[in-house]
């Protein structure tokens, strides 16, 4: 179930790497500091470009997925956080949280995120309970997962590249095609 979310983490710095060095004005908005010592060390401007997008990547995933997916809908000028399963999302990654941080024991940081984001619980769980991962759960959260980051992708792309519709809505029938071969069913919804 972790390594759901370090696959999801590492998609997302890759999605972002790619359109950051298709798009020369995201790049253009990066800023942080170098040193002088540093920079000299560098061969050429394209590797401080893309030390630099490192940096900036590795510091968005560091963030919560809330914390993400706001600063993306800032960056952007969209809305990201408004789909259906975005509850169900965020309840995802703070079990991710407590699993890996608290020995999956209900925190009040874990019912508080998913009280203001939305969460309803079927059964409320109760404070220090331990939660685990059922095979549904996690078949589940796998299809969640997939869903979000393809929708982000389409989204993302649509939004940076709008030159390129023809290009992003044969990839996606495409996708969908593939899904729905492998009988795999992944609702792609919008935004």
């Amino acid at each position: 179930f972790t390594q759901l979310f370090a696959e999801f983490d590492a998609y997302m710095g890759d999605l972002l790497k790619a359109i950051y060095l298709k798009n020369d004005q995201l790049l253009r908005g990066i800023s942080r500091e170098i040193t002088l010592t540093e920079l000299i060390d560098f061969e050429d401007l394209n590797a401080v470009k893309r030390s630099m997008l490192e940096k900036e990547i590795d510091s968005f995933r560091r963030d919560s997925y809330v914390e993400q997916f706001a600063t993306l809908e800032k960056k952007f000028g969209l809305t990201l956080r408004k789909f259906k399963e975005w509850p169900a999302f965020v309840e995802l990654s703070q079990r991710r949280n407590i699993l890996t941080h608290n020995g999956g024991l209900v925190s009040d940081q874990y019912l508080a995120v998913c009280d203001r984001e939305g969460h309803k619980f079927t059964t409320r769980p109760q404070l220090g309970v331990s939660l685990g991962v059922t095979f549904e759960y996690f078949t589940g959260a796998l299809r969640l997962l997939s869903k979000v980051g393809l929708m982000l992708a389409y989204t993302l792309w649509a939004k940076v590249f709008p030159k390129e519709s023809s290009d992003l809505h044969a990839e996606l029938n495409e996708t969908i095609f593939k899904c729905l071969q492998q009988k795999r069913w992944l609702f792609v919804s919008e935004w």
